[in-house]
């Protein structure tokens, strides 16, 4: 199975507190529903409170462009842990409008088009994604397993070489560029780089 990178949740809580904090002010309700939108998976908060709290934040009329582009993205996190990756893209779509230099929007908008099998949509967003953030490991891996589900191997071996040159402990480009290698035929390379994943696995 192909393994998914994904971003560092402390990188997301604090995106998520600094994009919202210019509203912290307006009243106690919003303050409650910026905490519940922006928290991280695992925080105790159900995906459907989340996807609630961003959507009377997105209806206030207290925000700017930028904070909005934050309620949309954090509502997408929230459709995806629910299990909704088509509503997901819809509100990363809004997000990235209203900021068009938004990788981390882009990155997880390709996460999405991948459970969708959207491929080509998923490969241009983490180009977006890794042009707008240098040296965006995950991005490369994700890409990576796109290429992969569409048959596309030399590509994807390409970008596993990159997320690890970048990132040499990502282990799931390890066992996914072992799988590729396998599917190719490259059983002693396969073999290597999947023993590599799981040591880095068991050492994390």
């Amino acid at each position: 199975m192909f393994r998914t990178a994904k971003s560092l949740p402390t990188a997301l809580a604090a995106l998520a507190v600094i994009g919202l904090a210019s509203v912290a002010t307006a009243q106690p309700s919003l303050v409650q529903d910026q905490t519940t939108c922006s928290a991280v998976t695992g925080s105790g908060y159900t995906p459907q409170q989340q996807v609630d709290a961003c959507t009377r934040l997105i209806q206030s009329g207290r925000m700017g462009q930028n904070d909005m582009a934050m309620a949309y993205y954090n509502r997408g996190r929230a459709w995806v842990d629910a299990g909704d990756n088509a509503r997901a893209v819809t509100d990363y779509t809004q997000a990235i409008t209203l900021r068009p230099v938004y990788p981390i929007a882009f990155y997880n908008r390709g996460t999405a088009y991948n459970h969708l099998q959207r491929y080509d949509d998923a490969v241009r967003d983490f180009t977006q994604a890794i042009a707008q953030r240098s040296g965006y490991a995950n991005a490369y891996v994700n890409r990576g397993n796109a290429h992969a589900f569409s048959g596309r191997h030399a590509e994807a071996i390409a970008d596993y070489n990159e997320a690890i040159r970048l990132n040499p402990s990502i282990h799931h480009a390890w066992n996914n560029r072992g799988i590729v290698h396998r599917r190719m035929g490259n059983t002693a390379q396969a073999n290597a780089d999947q023993a590599e994943a799981r040591r880095l696995s068991a050492a994390q």
